[in-house]
């Protein structure tokens, strides 16, 4: 009769706290850096798709952009006495109202344009997640055929099976849902700052003299809601360990 005296964990060595389940990983004090890296390898069969999802990720922002400056050019093209010089190039100083119909035709077609790249830019996360998400469970299966006996005794069977769908299914939904709005927003707001700077840089510094004041406020507001999110994902966790279990 072999007895293990081996104790497991129940709280992380670093930061304290109690991990779901024993011997597990502190999702607080996991690498976020490396985890994402991991999850990107999982791209390199789908590096067209990638490539293409950030083209138009890039497109769909750059067009985002330019609406206000079409509204700000309508609106100048009746307040001002002067067409501006560029705009004048096009249709002359006279020709106000074809130049209206030029600036309003292409503000409808930036929309449309916008819109069509959102739509492919939603087929392609889906694709992307789907698979990956696939390629993901597929990863778990193969790890867990090569465990040893000793960790199937450790585990409850509804905590193993909770890994294999509920874990990738968050992963699913992180890269579909959550890592598009990430991304288009970051990218939405670098371009807003640049056309401000290049607009007028003094109002620019203006609107962006309360910024330290709020992320100073989201940091504090943040972590005890993100602290919240950890204790909700852990209730759930278990909660799923548990059904399946039950059905097992």
């Amino acid at each position: 009769l072999m007895i293990s005296l081996k104790i497991q964990k129940t709280r992380c060595e670093n930061c304290g706290r109690l991990l779901p389940e024993k011997d597990g990983i502190c999702p607080v004090c996991v690498n976020r850096g490396k985890t994402m890296l991991r999850i990107a390898k999982f791209l390199a069969p789908y590096k067209k798709g990638a490539i293409t999802l950030v083209a138009c990720a890039l497109t769909s922002t750059a067009l985002n952009l330019l609406p206000p400056r079409l509204q700000g050019w309508l609106i100048n093209l009746f307040s001002v006495k002067e067409v501006p010089g560029f705009l004048s190039s096009i249709v002359g100083q006279d020709n106000r109202n074809g130049l209206f119909f030029l600036l309003v035709g292409g503000w409808a077609s930036v929309l449309v344009i916008a819109a069509g790249l959102q739509v492919i830019n939603g087929r392609l996360m889906t694709y992307l997640g789907t698979h990956i998400s696939g390629d993901l469970r597929t990863a778990t299966y193969r790890a867990i055929e090569y465990l040893q006996i000793a960790y199937f005794d450790r585990k409850p069977t509804g905590a193993i099976a909770s890994r294999v769908t509920q874990d990738t299914e968050r992963v699913w939904f992180f890269l579909v849902d959550g890592l598009p709005f990430l991304v288009i927003n970051a990218l939405m707001l670098l371009g807003v700052l640049i056309l401000l700077f290049l607009t007028n840089w003094i109002l620019a510094l203006c609107i962006l003299a309360p910024f330290p004041l709020v992320a100073l406020i989201s940091m504090k507001v943040w972590r005890p809601i993100s602290n919240k999110f950890h204790k909700v994902s852990q209730k759930m966790a278990r909660v799923h360990m548990h059904l399946g279990e039950s059905l097992m």
